[in-house]
């Protein structure tokens, strides 16, 4: 196949499990048949995860559908410390488990043990509703919580 866009940029992932990358309002002349992602190995720093325990619980999340479609979720900070700008991504899923839905959020602040609802909203109705949600709170490992 032809290559139709090519998407530079710098994330940060997990040591293990899985992550989303979400890269919007990218472009294009024409749908593509096939999306392939590549990541390449370019400079980067490993850091020693230390957490035996989650940093946040995810719980109460559904999906509202409407002319406005809503995504709302609650996320708690289960350390002893106040974690700031943490991005949240969302991810709707299909029948088929493909993705046709993705929002991203970032909380400005989360005290120690506090828990806060979000809501995840789309322009547009979707011409399916989601069988699975999946929310990814991105922990940055270069900063000690």
């Amino acid at each position: 196949g032809k290559i139709i866009s090519t998407i530079e940029g710098v994330d940060i992932v997990p040591l293990d499990g899985d992550f989303p990358i979400i890269k919007s309002n990218i472009k294009l002349n024409q749908i593509p048949y096939k999306v392939v992602a590549e990541i390449s190995t370019g400079q980067f720093f490993a850091v020693k995860e230390k957490r035996t325990s989650p940093v946040f619980k995810i719980g109460n999340t559904y999906y509202e559908k409407g002319s406005i479609p809503r995504v709302y979720t609650t996320i708690a900070n289960t350390t002893r410390s106040v974690i700031s700008n943490i991005p949240v991504r969302v991810l709707l899923y299909d029948i088929n488990s493909n993705v046709f839905g993705v929002g991203e959020t970032i909380i400005k602040s989360l005290d120690k043990e506090e828990q806060k609802t979000l809501t995840f909203t789309w322009d547009e109705p979707f011409q399916t509703e989601p069988i699975k949600i999946r929310v990814y709170p991105i922990i940055n490992p270069f900063i000690s919580y």
